[in-house]
């Protein structure tokens, strides 16, 4: 139904299109929250993959900057921060997604929730700031 929206309401300044597409997104998270779904599966091991990633990154620089301070850049940890937390913030609204799907613990979804919008903010806020500082050097070289 919502692909069919979709469809029908193609231009996208349309508030139906991006009703709809806001539906097709939640619906795609409640899609990845059935537990023991392939989605699931995927989706936790390239989230858990990408905080990995994320940890060496911050680690790595952490080194760095110990050993050789001409190679360290702030941006670096910032980078490897944000791609620490955006896939944890994302898993934990899986996760309470999934929770309000089972209709377990009220407090601790809205807990849940709280911080996984705090979490998403400020991860937000970094991350526009280094869209913004890539931009900047683009712009410079």
């Amino acid at each position: 139904m919502l692909e069919g929206l979709a469809r029908k309401y193609h231009a996208t300044t349309a508030p139906g299109a991006w009703i709809a597409r806001l539906g097709g997104a939640f619906w795609q998270l409640v899609e990845i929250a059935v537990p023991g779904s392939l989605r699931r599966i995927v989706v936790e091991h390239w989230a858990a993959l990408a905080a990995l990633c994320g940890g060496l990154l911050v680690v790595a620089s952490l080194l760095l900057r110990t050993f050789v301070s001409g190679l360290y850049s702030g941006r670096v940890v910032a980078a490897g921060v944000l791609l620490l937390l955006l896939p944890s913030a994302f898993m934990i609204l899986v996760w309470l997604i999934a929770d309000s799907l089972h209709g377990k613990g009220r407090l601790r979804r809205l807990a849940g929730w709280v911080a996984g919008v705090i979490v998403l903010i400020l991860a937000g806020f970094k991350g526009w700031e280094l869209i913004a500082a890539g931009i900047e050097w683009l712009k410079n070289q």
